[in-house]
């Protein structure tokens, strides 16, 4: 069938609203939709249920490391082909995740810049 333009998602795990709302604006900025998540149960409902999801970009402090790696492994297990974006102040959190095929497609240190999230999403 004839489709109109599929508006890409990109999915933002983020439990700080405030944080949340500038990636949202960083992702409407680059023509994109911003779905705020703001647990790993919301987040991965969201990519269950919303199939135009294009990117994740994950805080991994939600709210504790242990549970952002959790929701990261899970993403990168069950949706391999959808981009992840680990957005972290402390990269070694992701210390567990190297070296394995959980390892997000790009770690974005915090603060970060809209440029970034253009770059993840081209």
């Amino acid at each position: 069938g004839a489709h109109g333009p599929r508006r890409l998602h990109v999915l933002l795990l983020e439990d700080e609203p405030d944080v949340g709302l500038v990636l949202g604006e960083y992702v409407k900025a680059v023509g994109a939709q911003p779905l705020l998540a703001t647990t790993t149960a919301d987040g991965l409902r969201a990519l269950a249920t919303e199939r135009s999801i294009a990117l994740v970009l994950s805080d991994v402090h939600v709210p504790d490391a242990a549970d952002g790696l959790e929701f990261i492994r899970a993403v990168r297990r069950r949706w391999p082909e959808v981009p992840l974006v680990a957005v972290t102040a402390y990269s070694e959190d992701l210390a567990p995740l190297h070296g394995t095929p959980e390892w997000p497609v790009l770690v974005v240190p915090k603060p970060f810049v809209p440029q970034q999230i253009r770059e993840a999403l081209n």
